[in-house]
């Protein structure tokens, strides 16, 4: 979970640094152009596209934050499932010495998948190197959809206050000249440290949600495969 939160904290450094840029297109000369000339409903929509053009996408948090996260959940989780394995066969080998690893393990990835609806085919983890991998996958897409993550455009698209905000600031600007630039770029940053802290929120939680989903499979199929086995 702390390293789902770095993830995002790292996305996001990126894109504070680029809110000079974002902000200097906007109020450049073929921006104010495009404030003064173009109709309100056009420049509201080339603001919005120049935002997420120059600092972020929803595509762009899919692929640098989402699919590495599951990445790290994949593995994290796979240690941690190897780990309780090797102890629960050690633990059942007391009363079984002719026990092998191989085929308990089996069975119980077999018990965790059985415990599971079919297995989406985006999760885009990489999984299939540990055991019960269906499992991690399932959960976890199931925390991240939970958390609203997969559903983007809910949260992640610049609030219309702050595209009507820097449009009215544009053509003021374009007119006046020089006296809404540095006002813009501080409600830009302020949005984006908005959008960063939800973001946490709402990753973290998911991989919270997904860790304990597959704690109470896995507690099932731990001791109906250690049954199995005996």
């Amino acid at each position: 979970m702390t390293l789902a939160a770095e993830r995002v904290e790292d996305f996001f450094a990126v894109r504070f640094a680029r809110v000079d840029g974002a902000v200097a297109e906007l109020f450049s000369w073929k921006g104010k152009w495009r404030a003064t000339f173009w109709s309100r409903e056009e420049y509201e929509r080339h603001v919005r596209r120049t935002l997420e053009r120059k600092l972020m996408r929803p595509s762009d948090f899919e692929r640098d934050v989402l699919a590495r996260v599951r990445e790290d959940f994949a593995y994290s989780l796979g240690a941690a499932e190897n780990r309780m394995l090797a102890e629960v066969h050690a633990f059942a080998r007391v009363d079984a010495p002719s026990l092998a690893f191989e085929p308990f393990a089996a069975r119980y990835a077999a018990l965790v998948a059985d415990l599971l609806p079919a297995v989406s085919g985006d999760t885009a983890m990489n999984v299939t190197a540990f055991v019960g991998s269906e499992a991690v996958a399932v959960g976890v897409s199931a925390g991240f959809a939970a958390a609203g993550l997969f559903a983007a455009n809910s949260w992640w698209n610049f609030g219309i206050g702050l595209v009507v905000g820097v449009v009215a600031a544009v053509v003021v600007d374009a007119i006046v000249g020089d006296v809404c630039e540095d006002e813009i770029r501080t409600r830009v940053h302020c949005e984006l440290v908005r959008l960063r802290r939800e973001a946490v929120d709402r990753v973290v939680g998911a991989v919270g949600a997904a860790w304990a989903e597959h704690a109470k499979r896995q507690e099932d199929a731990v001791a109906k495969a250690v049954e199995a086995s005996l």
